[in-house]
């Protein structure tokens, strides 16, 4: 597949500050790709240099195989880019399909009609073409600002935090919605986020951001299941690291028992492990056992955090209808497909 955007060995200086720090990946045509991590770890910074919005301390960047920053630099609006901002940044005077045919002042009048035409049918605002920002939802003013920035055909569209003003309902559903919206039409997009469940319902691949530098970039289930760092583990999902001890016959010795890992781990070696919620299954005939220390109802479900005989403290999510008082000593069994490890000299 034809490789559209190429980030390589990027760094970004803000005077002293060291804001990006190496971050290399790559998109191919019609990927959707979401740069994740929490605020100011360097996310926007690095959309924002590849919108031509900043220049680059050091590192290349290419779209569609030119590069735009090194050696030549190319001005944004000649970059062929779409963007959608968090704010959306329409234009309060103009119309639905005013916005919409902004770009467009090159095309001849019937290529604006037929453009804007049938990007009102593709976002689902055929019938509120005459109305003005103001007039509309937030999740319309979100659609039209997505039809404005995929009007002049751009070979890449950017976007920074676009749901992030949205209620949570709407931010799922329309999430869902624009990535349907991407892949009819094999656009090729990038996204900032700091929500796990945008990232994950949006993306092809996943970036994770800390400070300033790319620990991971995977696939959704990659990024959740097999975490490439002790930082990716501790953002994404949630979780806990309990300790453990590597034993000569492979296994890794800990309060859970002694559990066999996918990887080979040096023998003596004391290793993290990383133990999700649904790795853990309460069960009366479980045969560990745990006190319950906090508890957090979710409606369906609720989260408890078990106290293990060491001290140490996981999670377990269960149905609601089967509740546990604080205190009370449960059962439990594992259910972890996956041993994720992490060498406690590495840990962050």
């Amino acid at each position: 597949m034809a490789e559209i955007l190429k980030v390589n060995q990027l760094h970004k200086y803000f005077d002293e500050q060291h804001v990006v720090r190496g971050i290399s990946f790559s998109l191919n045509k019609g990927e959707i790709g979401c740069l994740l991590g929490p605020s100011g770890c360097g996310k926007t910074t690095l959309l924002r240099c590849i919108a031509g919005l900043e220049l680059l301390s050091s590192g290349s960047i290419s779209i569609n195989g030119l590069e735009v920053n090194r050696h030549s630099y190319v001005a944004p609006e000649k970059r062929r880019i779409g963007m959608v901002f968090q704010d959306n940044a329409l234009f309060p005077h103009l119309t639905v399909e005013g916005n919409i045919k902004f770009g467009l002042e090159h095309q001849s009048y019937e290529n604006k009609k037929n453009i804007v035409k049938n990007l009102l049918k593709t976002v689902g605002l055929t019938e509120n073409a005459g109305k003005y920002p103001h007039e509309l939802s937030g999740g319309q003013q979100q659609r039209v600002a997505l039809a404005r920035a995929l009007a002049p055909e751009p070979r890449l569209l950017l976007l920074d935090e676009p749901f992030s003003n949205l209620d949570v309902d709407l931010r799922e559903s329309l999430s869902t919605e624009v990535r349907s919206i991407l892949k009819r039409f094999s656009i090729t997009a990038l996204m900032v986020t700091h929500n796990q469940i945008e990232a994950f319902a949006m993306a092809d691949q996943v970036g994770i951001i800390s400070n300033g530098q790319m620990e991971q970039w995977d696939s959704s289930y990659e990024v959740y299941h097999r975490p490439a760092t002790a930082a990716v583990a501790k953002f994404v999902g949630e979780g806990v690291l309990i300790q453990g001890k590597a034993s000569s016959n492979g296994s890794i010795d800990c309060a859970l028992g002694s559990l066999k890992p996918s990887t080979e781990v040096p023998p003596d070696s004391y290793q993290n492990i990383l133990v999700r919620p649904e790795d853990i299954a309460i069960e009366e005939s479980g045969p560990l056992k745990a006190m319950v220390a906090e508890r957090h109802f979710r409606g369906a479900n609720i989260l408890y955090t078990l106290s293990l005989d060491s001290g140490e403290k996981i999670l377990a999510l269960a149905e609601s209808h089967k509740a546990h008082t604080l205190g009370e000593r449960i059962a439990f069994r594992l259910v972890m497909n996956h041993v994720v490890l992490f060498p406690m000299s590495n840990d962050v």
